[in-house]
């Protein structure tokens, strides 16, 4: 992986650095702009025109995109352009999210606002970090521009320019480091990109079977890990008349600084949906689980939990490569639908 010791951006981490980053990069491609250097003046352009393609589509003629403003936190939208195209003014919002997501409907009200004045308004959602969830920028109708977007924008641009360099070199070894995963074994991944990047692989796959996923940063008084939660959806939930529980699995991946690793662990988690926080048909689930768990791969966890959710077992497997770990989480998967398909009709009898 890089040095970056002296590289600008492993410092200038907050988004308003990557905000001001952006509008440094765009202004090149302004009407008048200096171009002494040109690989940046046309990187620049390159950029912008991209941003109008996820608009119009990809025929679109790039000479004739122009741009005329830059705005950064204009009526709080991060950084807003003013371009032309084939005569049309069009207001390009671009939402700047690292490792943070959208909230207070702000792609709404950023589009809305914007749309009482303008005909043509696009809305950029510019994601370098890890985001599971999209669904409320896809609803929004802003177009996603991630990391292997901006990445491959930048690739061809040869500038010598300091600041164009740390930052492109930043994101590359970024991304080198998230697709380590695939090379290592589980026990040498470098840091919490890699995890994320099998996670980010892994919900595509989960979901590309039918079943839902989700993954991110969970916090608790332990020290908080990186999960992954996933289940089929359909057969996850256990209802005795009143009563009503779902069960789903989670990946929970915890940094171990004595042994320099990453501990993980595939986890059964049952989850508690009455009204009743103490309802005792909820531990007579959780004992018929730990009972009959073994049959179909799981153990026992160390501590039983006494929540509105708790582990209830975890998936014995040794977890080796990223192929063994991605078979072993669709395994897991399987094994558990089948135990709670057995525990819910145990409940009912």
């Amino acid at each position: 992986m890089a040095d970056l010791k002296n590289n600008l951006f492993n410092y200038a981490t907050k988004e308003l650095s990557q905000d001001a980053f952006i509008c440094w990069l765009c202004s090149y491609a302004l009407e008048g702009a200096d171009t002494s250097d040109l690989e940046l003046n046309k990187c620049a352009k390159d950029l912008i025109c991209e941003f109008i393609k996820r608009e119009l589509g990809n025929d679109i003629d790039c000479s004739k995109v122009s741009l005329k403003k830059v705005e950064k936190q204009f009526e709080q939208i991060d950084v807003l352009l003013t371009a032309k195209y084939d005569n049309e003014i069009y207001k390009i919002i671009i939402e700047d999210k690292t490792y943070s997501s959208e909230h207070d409907n702000q792609l709404t009200r950023y589009k809305n606002s914007l749309g009482k004045e303008y005909s043509h308004v696009v809305g950029i959602y510019f994601k370098t970090g890890f985001q599971s969830d999209l669904s409320e920028v896809n609803k929004a109708g802003y177009h996603v521009f991630n990391r292997s977007d901006i990445l491959k924008t930048l690739h061809d641009c040869k500038s010598d320019n300091a600041i164009f360099k740390d930052y492109k070199e930043y994101w590359e070894n970024f991304e080198r480091i998230t697709q380590s995963y695939k090379d290592l074994s589980v026990d040498e991944w470098p840091d919490w990109q890699a995890v994320n990047g099998f996670y980010d692989e892994m919900q595509s796959i989960l979901e590309g079977n039918g079943y839902w996923a989700g993954y991110g940063y969970v916090p608790n008084q332990s020290g908080g890990f990186w999960g992954l939660w996933y289940g089929d959806g359909k057969n996850e939930t256990i209802e005795v008349d009143d009563f009503k529980s779902t069960m789903y699995m989670q990946i929970e991946s915890k940094w171990n600084y004595e042994k320099n690793h990453y501990d993980i662990k595939i986890c059964l988690k049952l989850q508690n949906k009455s009204d009743d926080r103490k309802d005792e048909r909820l531990y007579k689930l959780r004992d018929l689980i730990i009972d009959i768990q073994s049959a179909y791969g799981f153990e026992r966890p160390q501590r039983l939990g006494f929540g509105q959710t708790m582990t209830v077992g975890v998936y014995k497997c040794s977890l080796g490569d990223y192929d063994v770990f991605k078979t072993t989480v669709l395994e897991s998967i399987e094994r558990a639908k089948s135990l709670i398909i057995y525990a819910n009709a145990k409940m009912k009898s």
